[in-house]
Protein backbone atom coordinates (compact mmCIF):
# COMPACT_ATOMS: atom_id res chain seq x y z
CA UNK A 1 0.00 0.00 0.00
CA UNK A 2 3.10 2.38 0.47
CA UNK A 3 4.11 2.15 -2.73
CA UNK A 4 1.04 2.99 -3.87
CA UNK A 5 0.31 5.93 -1.81
CA UNK A 6 4.37 6.97 -2.42
CA UNK A 7 3.59 7.53 -6.56
CA UNK A 8 1.31 9.78 -6.34
CA UNK A 9 3.40 12.30 -3.27
CA UNK A 10 6.31 12.13 -5.20
CA UNK A 11 4.22 13.39 -8.22
CA UNK A 12 2.51 16.20 -6.41
CA UNK A 13 5.71 17.27 -5.27
CA UNK A 14 7.32 17.07 -8.43
CA UNK A 15 4.78 18.81 -10.21
CA UNK A 16 4.08 21.52 -7.14
CA UNK A 17 7.86 22.47 -8.18
CA UNK A 18 7.83 22.00 -11.52
CA UNK A 19 9.80 24.84 -11.99
CA UNK A 20 12.83 22.79 -12.40
CA UNK A 21 14.28 22.25 -9.04
CA UNK A 22 13.30 18.48 -8.63
CA UNK A 23 14.36 17.19 -12.18
CA UNK A 24 17.87 16.74 -10.64
CA UNK A 25 17.74 12.84 -12.39
CA UNK A 26 16.49 11.20 -15.20
CA UNK A 27 13.95 9.30 -13.25
CA UNK A 28 12.27 12.83 -12.17
CA UNK A 29 12.06 13.97 -15.86
CA UNK A 30 10.09 10.70 -16.64
CA UNK A 31 7.96 11.04 -13.06
CA UNK A 32 7.29 14.38 -14.20
CA UNK A 33 6.85 14.07 -17.62
CA UNK A 34 4.01 11.07 -17.69
CA UNK A 35 2.33 13.29 -14.65
CA UNK A 36 1.89 16.31 -17.22
CA UNK A 37 0.15 13.83 -19.57
CA UNK A 38 -1.74 12.21 -17.27
CA UNK A 39 -3.20 15.84 -15.66
CA UNK A 40 -3.36 17.07 -19.10
CA UNK A 41 -1.13 19.96 -17.97
CA UNK A 42 1.18 19.97 -21.20
CA UNK A 43 1.68 23.82 -19.98
CA UNK A 44 3.56 22.67 -17.28
CA UNK A 45 5.84 20.23 -19.36
CA UNK A 46 6.25 22.75 -21.71
CA UNK A 47 8.26 25.00 -19.34
CA UNK A 48 10.43 22.14 -19.25
CA UNK A 49 11.62 22.52 -22.33
CA UNK A 50 15.55 23.92 -22.47
CA UNK A 51 15.68 27.48 -23.56
CA UNK A 52 17.55 28.97 -26.68
CA UNK A 53 20.10 30.75 -24.43
CA UNK A 54 20.44 26.33 -22.67
CA UNK A 55 20.94 25.87 -26.19
CA UNK A 56 23.39 27.80 -27.17
CA UNK A 57 25.33 27.21 -23.90
CA UNK A 58 25.14 24.10 -23.80
CA UNK A 59 26.87 23.85 -27.66
CA UNK A 60 29.84 25.56 -26.58
CA UNK A 61 30.07 23.51 -23.54
CA UNK A 62 29.96 20.30 -25.77
CA UNK A 63 32.96 22.29 -28.45
CA UNK A 64 30.97 22.90 -30.99
CA UNK A 65 32.31 25.83 -33.02
CA UNK A 66 29.16 28.10 -32.15
CA UNK A 67 30.40 30.77 -34.86
CA UNK A 68 29.71 27.76 -37.77
CA UNK A 69 26.88 28.74 -40.27
CA UNK A 70 25.29 24.99 -39.55
CA UNK A 71 24.98 25.79 -35.70
CA UNK A 72 23.85 29.46 -35.81
CA UNK A 73 21.17 27.90 -38.44
CA UNK A 74 20.32 25.41 -35.44
CA UNK A 75 19.65 28.34 -32.78
CA UNK A 76 18.00 30.37 -35.09
CA UNK A 77 15.66 27.19 -35.87
CA UNK A 78 14.95 26.16 -32.71
CA UNK A 79 12.12 28.03 -32.13
CA UNK A 80 10.42 26.37 -34.80
CA UNK A 81 11.65 22.75 -33.88
CA UNK A 82 9.74 23.92 -30.26
CA UNK A 83 6.45 24.79 -32.12
CA UNK A 84 6.64 21.11 -33.91
CA UNK A 85 7.57 19.48 -30.15
CA UNK A 86 4.88 21.20 -29.00
CA UNK A 87 2.20 19.60 -31.44
CA UNK A 88 3.93 16.37 -31.14
CA UNK A 89 3.15 16.73 -27.51
CA UNK A 90 -1.04 17.44 -28.80
CA UNK A 91 -0.93 14.56 -30.58
CA UNK A 92 0.25 11.96 -28.21
CA UNK A 93 -2.17 13.69 -25.67
CA UNK A 94 -5.38 13.33 -27.99
CA UNK A 95 -3.61 9.78 -29.06
CA UNK A 96 -5.84 8.36 -26.38
CA UNK A 97 -8.73 8.07 -28.28
CA UNK A 98 -6.97 6.12 -31.18
CA UNK A 99 -5.16 3.65 -28.91
CA UNK A 100 -7.86 2.81 -26.68
CA UNK A 101 -6.44 4.17 -23.42
CA UNK A 102 -7.47 6.93 -20.75
CA UNK A 103 -4.70 9.22 -19.82
CA UNK A 104 -6.44 9.99 -16.66
CA UNK A 105 -6.98 6.42 -15.96
CA UNK A 106 -3.36 5.35 -16.46
CA UNK A 107 -0.96 4.33 -14.04
CA UNK A 108 2.77 4.54 -14.01
CA UNK A 109 4.55 1.48 -14.52
CA UNK A 110 8.11 1.48 -14.61
CA UNK A 111 10.88 3.50 -16.62
CA UNK A 112 14.05 2.49 -18.35
CA UNK A 113 16.92 4.62 -18.93
CA UNK A 114 19.60 4.26 -21.75
CA UNK A 115 22.11 6.57 -23.52
CA UNK A 116 23.44 6.54 -27.19
CA UNK A 117 25.83 8.83 -29.13
CA UNK A 118 24.70 10.61 -31.90
CA UNK A 119 26.27 13.25 -33.83
CA UNK A 120 25.88 17.21 -33.58
CA UNK A 121 25.30 17.66 -37.56
CA UNK A 122 24.22 14.36 -39.54
CA UNK A 123 25.89 16.18 -42.51
CA UNK A 124 29.23 15.93 -41.27
CA UNK A 125 30.64 12.01 -41.07
CA UNK A 126 33.40 13.46 -38.85
CA UNK A 127 30.94 15.38 -36.38
CA UNK A 128 31.60 15.51 -32.82
CA UNK A 129 28.98 13.46 -31.34
CA UNK A 130 27.36 13.78 -27.80
CA UNK A 131 25.84 11.49 -25.37
CA UNK A 132 21.84 11.84 -25.42
CA UNK A 133 19.75 9.66 -22.78
CA UNK A 134 16.48 8.00 -23.79
CA UNK A 135 13.59 7.71 -21.32
CA UNK A 136 11.03 4.91 -22.06
CA UNK A 137 8.46 5.64 -19.48
CA UNK A 138 5.96 2.90 -19.24
CA UNK A 139 2.57 2.86 -18.36
CA UNK A 140 -0.66 0.91 -17.99
CA UNK A 141 -4.09 1.96 -18.61
CA UNK A 142 -7.25 -0.51 -19.36
CA UNK A 143 -4.55 -3.16 -18.58
CA UNK A 144 -2.72 -2.45 -21.66
CA UNK A 145 0.75 -1.44 -21.94
CA UNK A 146 1.98 1.29 -22.94
CA UNK A 147 5.61 3.25 -23.67
CA UNK A 148 5.48 7.06 -23.99
CA UNK A 149 9.53 7.93 -24.81
CA UNK A 150 11.48 10.86 -24.37
CA UNK A 151 13.86 10.25 -27.16
CA UNK A 152 16.92 13.13 -26.36
CA UNK A 153 16.64 14.27 -22.30
CA UNK A 154 20.00 16.07 -21.63
CA UNK A 155 21.21 17.70 -18.62
CA UNK A 156 21.40 21.61 -18.86
CA UNK A 157 22.55 23.44 -16.06
CA UNK A 158 22.28 20.79 -13.56
CA UNK A 159 18.62 20.03 -14.92
CA UNK A 160 17.37 17.23 -16.63
CA UNK A 161 15.16 18.71 -19.59
CA UNK A 162 13.21 16.83 -22.48
CA UNK A 163 14.99 16.93 -26.14
CA UNK A 164 12.66 17.06 -28.98
CA UNK A 165 11.86 13.78 -29.47
CA UNK A 166 9.11 12.09 -27.91
CA UNK A 167 7.04 9.24 -29.04
CA UNK A 168 4.14 7.32 -27.27
CA UNK A 169 4.04 3.52 -28.98
CA UNK A 170 2.82 0.05 -27.66
CA UNK A 171 5.91 -1.97 -26.73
Amino acid sequence: MKKIIAIPIIAFALLGSINGHTQRTPEDLAIITFYCFQENNLDSFYRLIPTVNEIRDAGGTAGVDTNSAGYKEFVAEYPSVIDRFKEQCIAIENDSARLHFSWTNSNLDSIEISERNIPMDNRDPNSKTVVVTILDIYFTSNNRLLRLTLGDANKYNGLWKPGNRIALSKP
